[in-house]
C-alpha cells in the first residue's frame, strides 16, 4: 500500500512536470517532455510504455475512447517520470494490472495520473456531489482506477473519503 509520504511526493512530482512544462494535459506534457506518442490497435492493453534507443515511448491504444486514452496516457507518464523504467526495456501493462493498487509501481503510477488529472478539490467536490463512484469518476473525466486511486489518496490525507469498491464500478477494460 502507498504512503501519505510517498503519494504526497509523487503528487508534487506531477506538480512540477505539469508546472515546468505548462501543461497537465498528459499526451501534451508527454510531448513537451520528449516522449514519443504512438496510437495503434494494442489487444488488451490499454498503454505500453519503454525506452527504445535511449528514446521514451508511450503507446497507446488506439480502439479507446479519448477520456481513457487521456488517463492511460496519463498512468503510462507517471511510470517515465517516476523512473519505473531504470533497468527495463519495456513495461507492458494489461488493464487488469491497473485496478492493482498493491503492486507499487502501479499504485504510483495510477497516485501520478490521479494527482495529474483532478485535483483534491475537485474530487472531494465529485464526491460530495454524486456520493455514486461511477457519477463522481464520469465528472471528473477520469477512469474509475485514477478515480479510486484519488479516493484512497484522500483518505490517506484524513479526508472521510470511502474509496470505492472496483468491483461494482468497471474497470478500463471494459472499454475496449
Amino acid at each position: 500500500m502507498l504512503s501519505l509520504s510517498r503519494a504526497e511526493e509523487i503528487e508534487r512530482r506531477a506538480a512540477e512536470l505539469a508546472k515546468e512544462h505548462g501543461t497537465a494535459d498528459p499526451e501534451l506534457l508527454a510531448e513537451r517532455m520528449g516522449i514519443m506518442l504512438d496510437y495503434a490497435e494494442h489487444p488488451h492493453l490499454l498503454g505500453f510504455c519503454g525506452v527504445m534507443l535511449e528514446v521514451p515511448f508511450i503507446a497507446l491504444n488506439s480502439r479507446a475512447d479519448d477520456n481513457t486514452l487521456r488517463c492511460a496516457c496519463a498512468h503510462e507518464l507517471g511510470h517515465l517520470a517516476l523512473g519505473h523504467l531504470l533497468g527495463e526495456d519495456l513495461r507492458v501493462v494489461r488493464g487488469t494490472e491497473l485496478a492493482n493498487m498493491e503492486a507499487d509501481m502501479e499504485a504510483e503510477a495510477n497516485c501520478f495520473a490521479a494527482a495529474l488529472l483532478a485535483s483534491d478539490e475537485d474530487a472531494i467536490e465529485a464526491i460530495r456531489e454524486y456520493g455514486d463512484a461511477r457519477a463522481a469518476a464520469a465528472e471528473l473525466c477520469i477512469c474509475p482506477e485514477l478515480f479510486a486511486a484519488k479516493a484512497r489518496i484522500l483518505q490517506l490525507k484524513g479526508y472521510p473519503v470511502q474509496p470505492p469498491d472496483m468491483r461494482q464500478i468497471g474497470s478500463w477494460r471494459d472499454s475496449l
